[in-house]
């Protein structure tokens, strides 16, 4: 990772409030070890400022960089999306797609 996805980790895990660390001790130098554990044992004041948006010791700490929203679907992808919403809350068509899946099963037990 570079410096600063590191350091948006770093403070995601601090808002987040969830400290880990999956490298083992060993692995890290004098210094590694000092950074580690100095992540480990601080707890910065943090405050909410926007929707991906905090200070952490008054530092600002914006997340949005790390939030890109997918295009909106348009045309046939939207149609498309609609229909699946709507067939999904329709009980017969799960059960239709429940009996397609078993049958395909089927067939391929049978083959081997």
């Amino acid at each position: 990772m570079t410096d600063a996805q590191k350091g948006l980790l770093q403070d995601l895990c601090q808002v987040c409030n969830y400290k880990a660390s999956s490298i083992l001790p060993q692995w890290l130098s004098a210094d590694g070890r000092k950074e580690v554990r100095a992540f480990l044992e601080s707890s910065p004041e943090i405050k909410r400022s926007g929707r991906y948006s905090f200070t952490l010791d008054g530092r600002p700490v914006d997340f949005s960089q790390a939030m890109p929203l997918p295009a909106h679907p348009r045309g046939l992808e939207a149609l498309g999306n609609g229909f699946m919403g709507w067939l999904a809350n329709r009980s017969w068509a799960l059960k239709l797609l429940f009996w397609l899946g078993k049958r395909e099963l089927q067939k391929v037990k049978e083959s081997l």
